[in-house]
């Protein structure tokens, strides 16, 4: 099956897109687009459906009235190269074996234009790597040009569908329509056509689709049966059947409720329909966030990810949403793409730096804190904390439970703790930051900073403590003098191999024990903490941590209270 690997796929003089090539220079399992409105994130959707299609638009959509054309890239394969530079074969400007000259080009970059027609003869060479720069031009031309005629479209197998920004489900006629499209047209004929035809599984509707469906809306809503009926004018409509409403038509729901339903249609019944995997599926999704709740947001974006990481398919997601941006921002499987048009043409990067996030933010033109809007806070010191925290709650739910999802890391730093208070917000004190202002449902957790087990824990962490005990939340202070006491004995001689290993005492010294586990490496420890966090994670297991202090007890304590605040079971 083709996909996206190794592929760079761009476009020039395309819309709003001008002479210099813009779009993806690698594409991920999710990728994210934003950038304000008609900034050209509805282009970059256009060119992943022309690149997959094989077909173009191009011509009356040229930029400035110039020839638009897709500029790919990719490495070079063995079979490539053997194509054009045949083992045996010698002269036509090359001196010896063509082969032997031609396999130095293997796994290099090669660069070319197409111009929608699909036929390799009107594509055009734009680069390839060394050792082509070692021939005179034209003979490094005609090979080069040869190369590119010879490569097969790299991208096959692959069906795009797109959901577009202005969609909706209404009653319709029944049909032989089974095929949901881009502005939600046919859900409705498709859902009948499954319900109550005896040559196709109804189970896909009622049982299925369901299930799929309440995960998402639940515990705010709870549907028991979908259903279909045919009204006096013979038009069909879905009805959601509800506890203690009953059916429920869909022309009275939200549209937030219908972008779920139609996501769904989209990941659920095309497939099944057109008898293909997900995997062969690339979809892209305009303005997910319309008329939805944050945490129900949230819940559908997290069922995205499990499909995307789950059955290999591939989402393209234009968005406003700091929500969006948050669920995936430090997600491995994704990337977030930033588009910008200067009244000129649109420019298009993927977000790497702070500085990159902060026009992200401007963009958006975000004022209040998507804390309010998270399901709960973890409030930890610093982000090797948070790097740790999320490690341990990672392992302990098997990935189920994710930040940015479930809950929201906030660093309060060290000595700032002296300004928080985790009183009532209906309490007044003067210069104190209240966490439950913030966020009603709150975890924090900090260093107890004793060196002896006998030790009486500093003034201001006995006062958060209590206030927050007092309001239902849940302080979480280390057993250890710092969270990295907590840090399992098999991990330190995973990332020390052959080290003499001793055991690390819960209210040592940490920066004194890595000294003396290897020269100045407390030193380098305390230089960033960070980076050491990030070293050492992926050497911490389960059982590692199951039987370290009282790692055990806490997690499952936080774990039960991350999972009340999202409505899942204990």
């Amino acid at each position: 099956m083709g996909n996206f690997d190794d592929i760079t796929i761009k476009v020039r003089d395309y819309k709003c897109i001008g002479s210099t090539p813009e779009g993806f220079d690698l594409i991920k399992p999710v990728n994210l687009i934003i950038g304000r409105n008609n900034s050209g994130k509805s282009t970059l959707l256009d060119i992943i459906g022309e690149s997959i299609h094989q077909t173009s638009s191009f011509g009356s959509l040229g930029y400035k009235q110039r020839q638009p054309a897709l500029v790919l890239s990719k490495c070079l394969s063995e079979s490539d190269v053997k194509k054009v530079f045949r083992e045996g074969v010698g002269g036509g400007g090359i001196s010896g074996d063509h082969w032997r000259f031609g396999k130095q080009l293997v796994n290099g970059p090669i660069t070319w234009e197409e111009f929608g027609s699909g036929t390799p003869s009107d594509r055009k060479l734009v680069a390839v790597g060394p050792p082509m720069d070692q021939l005179p031009t034209e003979i490094s031309q005609k090979y080069g040009m040869e190369l590119v005629q010879s490569i097969q479209w790299p991208i096959t197998n692959l069906q795009f569908r797109r959901l577009r920004a202005d969609r909706d489900i209404r009653p319709e006629s029944e049909g032989d329509q089974i095929n949901v499209q881009e502005d939600g047209r046919y859900l409705t004929t498709t859902f009948v056509k499954y319900i109550n035809s005896s040559g196709l599984p109804s189970d896909l509707i009622e049982k299925q689709f369901l299930e799929e469906l309440n995960r998402i809306v639940s515990p705010d809503l709870l549907f028991k049966r979908i259903i279909v009926q045919k009204h006096d004018n013979g038009e069909w409509e879905v009805f959601l059947e509800e506890e203690e409403k009953g059916p429920v038509p869909l022309t009275h729901t939200g549209s937030g409720l219908k972008t779920i339903i139609l996501t769904l249609a989209f990941l659920i019944i095309l497939p099944k329909s057109n008898d293909k995997p997900l995997s062969n599926y690339v979809f892209g999704f305009e303005e997910l966030e319309n008329n939805l709740h944050p945490a129900m947001l949230r819940r559908l974006l997290s069922y995205i990810r499990q499909k995307a990481e789950k059955e290999k398919c591939t989402f393209f997601i234009t968005t406003h949403s700091s929500v969006v941006i948050d669920v995936f921002s430090t997600d491995p499987l994704a990337q977030i793409i930033h588009v910008t048009h200067d009244n000129t043409s649109s420019t298009v990067r993927a977000v790497q730096t702070y500085i990159d996030n902060r026009g992200i933010l401007d963009d958006l033109d975000i004022r209040a804190s998507d804390l309010l809007q998270s399901n709960g806070v973890v409030w930890v010191e610093g982000p090797s904390d948070r790097i740790y925290f999320n490690r341990w709650v990672q392992l302990f739910t098997g990935g189920k439970i994710r930040e940015g999802t479930h809950y929201q890391c906030v660093f309060y730093g060290g000595r700032l703790l002296a300004h928080l208070s985790a009183t009532s917000p209906e309490v007044e004190l003067d210069n104190l930051v209240k966490i439950f202002r913030v966020n009603r449902n709150a975890i924090i957790l900090f260093d107890s900073d004793l060196r002896t087990q006998d030790g009486e824990l500093g003034a201001t962490k006995t006062r958060v403590i209590n206030e927050i005990s007092e309001v239902g939340g849940y302080a979480w202070v280390t057993d250890g003098k710092e969270i990295e006491n907590y840090i399992p004995m098999s991990a330190l001689k995973e990332k020390y191999p052959g080290g003499p290993i001793t055991t690390l005492k819960k209210n040592q010294n940490f920066p004194e024990y890595l000294n003396k586990l290897k020269s100045k490496e407390g030193d380098r420890f305390k230089r960033n903490k960070v980076l050491f966090a990030e070293e050492i994670c992926p050497f911490i297991d389960l059982e590692g941590l199951k039987s370290t202090l009282d790692l055990n007890m806490r997690l499952e304590e936080v774990i039960r209270i991350i999972k009340r605040w999202n409505g899942l079971e204990s």
